[in-house]
């Protein structure tokens, strides 16, 4: 079995070698620009709040000074790739940890390693893998000091853990919400001691506030903003394909996802019952109900107020959290099955031969997909690339759109990344607000004033047309794909002009 797990893996990943996301390669044109003292520079010249996660900035910009340029993006991926097999060790030696069984810890282990969003999130040039290796590493010590559970007050441990997990929010700003959920618990499982250990707590919020504070000081020095922009626009967006009940966004890919998963979340609901009665401390010292409050409140934050874009790639550090306490819950059902009602239905053993099964169908069904949805794009290859085709790419560009002698020429697109790719002729402005925070002035309702935002950034070509509004009565960008070559049309004072290129208007 040992055997079996190692193979998945370590083969598993491999299976999206040659993927490499448009995020990860915005990442690539910001860490380019901090290497030479330019930080959170997107444009030229220009400050930017669209990173999320300053601490791989700096890591990305520490291989540019390391690596050729061509090679940043292949160190990225065996970086990322590493990471994950560190987070598939992790979920082995926590399982073990608290389940106290080798079999067990391997199932977990083994589920976690072909999860396939979290995989195939974890592994194409983004941080979110990083931050589920540090948040996962940091429960581990967590467990081995029994902290949750520990009724003494140690000064250098409670600083300790702050500060370590504090310093994950260089890497995401969900380690914010973490860190709460970590304080809560700490005063959770103190109970009659709980005047005791407010020291406990203080102290550890006390120590994970100073790297935040450093953070936030880097962030506001840099930008002029308190957050990133990036951040901000995720959020919008991922509430604007969410129903609205008043003024409250519920979004349901989330619960879709763990439906999707049904056998793992039957099981996780398994394990969050022991924990919720109180029967997983011996084992677990409280992590267990540390991981069940993590995934409670990710799924809120996730299902509210934070949107659901970009979800699986979001909920890389959740998905082995749950795995964990699912596979708790297995054990639980499989030892209980002769009291449960389920069996006068089913036995046990073809119970979970069908659970099994349908998680593997489900595995294998996405992994296919995704797959599918980059074959022949060579994205590793081409952002390897990148660097000797700048001058070729922006000249190309150049002549596509009439050779204009404005200089800098302002093109927007959704697909920002296309920086990484041109010269300083261009600018690039963003029509999510991703990276240029002004577009996020423009959205009144749910609904999007791109027409406002282009001329506010006095943008020449427009390259891409979207329709984030929640109102499909609102005039949108996607009209002006009904213009012909050469058609103009004026909205709003702004005139759009089409251009042979596809999808291409000059702007006037």
């Amino acid at each position: 079995m040992a055997a079996i797990v190692m193979a998945l893996a370590v083969i598993y990943p491999l299976s999206f070698w040659g993927m490499y996301s448009g995020d990860a390669e915005i990442h690539l044109v910001y860490a380019k620009n901090a290497a030479s003292g330019h930080f959170f520079e997107f444009n030229p010249g220009e400050k930017s709040a669209g990173v999320t996660s300053p601490g791989y900035m700096l890591l990305l910009a520490t291989f540019f000074r390391v690596f050729r340029a061509q090679s940043v993006p292949l160190a990225v991926k065996i970086v990322n790739i590493l990471t994950w097999y560190g987070v598939v060790l992790v979920v082995y030696i926590l399982s073990r940890c608290m389940l106290a069984n080798n079999r067990l810890a391997l199932a977990a282990a083994g589920v976690t390693a072909v999860l396939p969003g979290a995989v195939y999130n974890a592994t194409t040039g983004m941080e979110n893998g990083l931050f589920a290796l540090v948040v996962l590493s940091w429960a581990w010590l967590v467990l081995r000091v029994k902290w949750f559970t520990e009724a003494r007050v140690e000064v250098g441990l409670e600083l300790l853990l702050g500060v370590l997990l504090g310093a994950a929010t260089w890497l995401r700003p969900e380690a914010v919400v973490v860190g709460a959920v970590a304080a809560g618990c700490r005063f959770w499982y103190a109970r009659g001691r709980r005047r005791e250990l407010s020291v406990s707590v203080a102290l550890f919020c006390l120590a994970f506030a100073v790297p935040l504070s450093v953070l936030l000081g880097f962030h506001v020095v840099q930008t002029g903003q308190w957050l990133p922009a990036s951040g901000r626009a995720r959020v919008i967006m991922g509430q604007l394909d969410s129903y609205r009940f008043g003024p409250l966004a519920v979004n349901t890919k989330f619960l879709i996802r763990i439906l999707v998963y049904l056998p793992l979340t039957l099981a996780w609901l398994a394990g969050a019952w022991r924990v919720l009665k109180g029967q997983d401390e011996a084992g677990t010292h409280g992590v267990a109900g540390f991981f069940v409050a993590v995934f409670i409140s990710f799924f809120v934050l996730y299902s509210t107020v934070l949107g659901a874009d970009s979800l699986a790639r979001y909920t890389i550090f959740v998905m082995p959290m749950m795995v964990l306490v699912a596979i708790d819950g297995t054990r639980w059902v499989w030892q209980n099955w002769e009291t449960l009602a389920a069996r006068r239905i089913v036995g046990r053993g073809f119970a979970f031969a069908v659970a099994v099964a349908m998680l593997l169908i489900v595995f294998a069904g996405e992994t296919i997909a995704r797959r599918r949805a980059q074959i022949g794009q060579a994205e590793l290859r081409r952002a390897m690339n990148a660097p000797s085709e700048v001058e070729s790419a922006s000249d190309r560009l150049f002549n596509e759109l009439g050779r204009p002698s404005k200089r800098p020429i302002t093109i927007a697109t959704q697909e920002v990344q296309i920086r990484y790719w041109l010269d300083d002729r261009f600018v690039v402005r963003s029509l999510d607000g991703r990276v240029d925070s002004m577009l996020l002035d423009f959205i009144h309702d749910g609904n999007v004033d791109h027409v406002g935002y282009l001329k506010a950034r006095r943008v020449d070509f427009l390259l891409e047309t979207r329709n984030y509004n929640r109102d499909p009565s609102k005039w949108s960008l996607d009209a002006l794909t009904a213009l012909r070559t050469g058609e103009t049309t004026v909205v709003d004072g702004l005139s759009f002009t089409r251009l042979s290129r596809p999808i291409t208007f000059r702007l006037k």
